[in-house]
């Protein structure tokens, strides 16, 4: 049974592999995706429950699995443990602070999305929603209630295939981080503290933490 250090060691380790695979001839300091395909293709690429932590634009943060296109144009699907999130992403960028790669990071931006109308009332940064495998939108009162009527007022049962997911509608960012890095441990930083800030001046606020930690 591996213990937290093991697992710690190997998580860092595999996390500066995936980078090295990304980047096999030298890690740049920053590099940029903004196309919707390389932005998923990267994200798959480091997408793996025990490899990554995402912390979210409103707070708190879940492991990214995988990274799919969604129905609506422009947008993609983030997929955590069990639901996903979707945004329109800016794009996708990747920074380095040298070393051994455990404060290197990944900062995805997103754009503004229009509310789903599903709700009648003003919608601040981000809206959940039940939503069908078809890609419907509903309100998620009916998740709760367990059911849902069709347009001729016919009970429908969910199924599997139907989950409740968040739409983000504000322009933000999300964090991509080694699971096991010292920026991960550090519980004030589930207080989107990254999303107050520009990519360069999270960047500069990155590299003064870890001369502060010494790593």
């Amino acid at each position: 049974m591996e213990n937290r250090k093991q697992f710690g060691i190997r998580n860092l380790r595999e996390w500066k592999e995936k980078i090295n695979e990304m980047f096999p001839v030298s890690i740049p300091q920053k590099s940029e995706w903004t196309s919707i395909e390389e932005i998923i293709k990267v994200l798959n690429h480091i997408g793996k429950p025990s490899l990554n932590h995402m912390l979210l634009p409103t707070g708190g943060g879940l492991d990214l699995t995988y990274s799919e296109p969604a129905i609506e144009n422009g947008c993609i699907k983030l997929f955590t443990k069990s639901t996903f999130d979707i945004v329109k992403p800016k794009r996708l960028i990747f920074n380095s602070l040298g070393g051994d790669c455990s404060w290197d990071y990944f900062r995805l931006e997103i754009e503004k999305l229009n509310p789903s109308g599903v709700y009648d009332f003003d919608i601040s940064d981000r809206e959940e929603l039940a939503y069908l495998s078809d890609g419907t939108y509903l309100d998620r009162a009916y998740w709760d209630l367990g059911y849902y009527e069709d347009t001729y007022g016919n009970r429908k049962e969910f199924t599997q295939d139907d989950n409740v997911i968040t739409r983000y509608l504000e322009e933000g960012a999300f964090i991509i981080v080694a699971k096991t890095s010292i920026y991960n441990s550090i519980p004030g930083t589930y207080d989107a503290r990254h999303n107050k800030m520009t990519d360069k001046e999270f960047y500069n606020y990155m590299k003064r933490s870890k001369n502060n930690f010494g790593k």
